[in-house]
């Protein structure tokens, strides 16, 4: 009776500690098909990545496209960007329902942030959800200040 109280407990463990070493298979081959891709050669090359030149033309062109800022509050306080086509949603809350219900799949989308890390994160996933004209701000908002493009900006509305 004892031994098998002890296999028992044996296996329970085995079950249980199987069940922590398992995930989604799923999914790992989808995030394998999707950041394998991301090698430096990949991402100098990218569709996905627009430059800050690039950013004010279409401001100065009034084209139709949203500047998605996934910054923090604190970080858009100490410097926002004060377009129409402006729309702020940290990275912490753009993947609530109500909030990707707020934007456009007929238009581009350009994620802002810092530096460019957190906006390559945020795209992929959007791309991941459909999203199909995705881009990244290459260097982030850091590149957009240093832009020769920003003396000839348009004002803000």
């Amino acid at each position: 009776m004892k031994r098998e109280k002890i296999i028992s407990v044996m296996l329970l463990v085995s079950l249980w500690s199987i069940n922590l070493l398992a995930y989604d298979t799923g999914l790992v081959k989808k995030f394998d098909e999707t950041f394998s891709q991301y090698t430096q050669a990949n991402l100098n090359n990218s569709k996905m990545l627009i430059d800050a030149n690039s950013i004010m033309k279409m401001l100065q062109k009034k084209e139709d496209f949203l500047l998605l800022d996934i910054r923090t509050p604190a970080e858009m306080q100490v410097l926002g960007l004060r377009t129409k086509n402006t729309l702020e949603i940290p990275l912490d809350i753009l993947f609530k329902k109500e909030n990707l219900d707020k934007l456009p799949k007929e238009k581009p989308i350009v994620i802002v942030c810092y530096s460019g890390g957190r906006a390559l994160q945020a795209a992929t996933s959007l791309e991941m959800l459909g999203f199909k004209n995705v881009k990244v701000l290459y260097g982030g908002i850091i590149a957009l200040v240093k832009s020769d493009s920003t003396k000839n900006a348009p004002a803000a509305e």
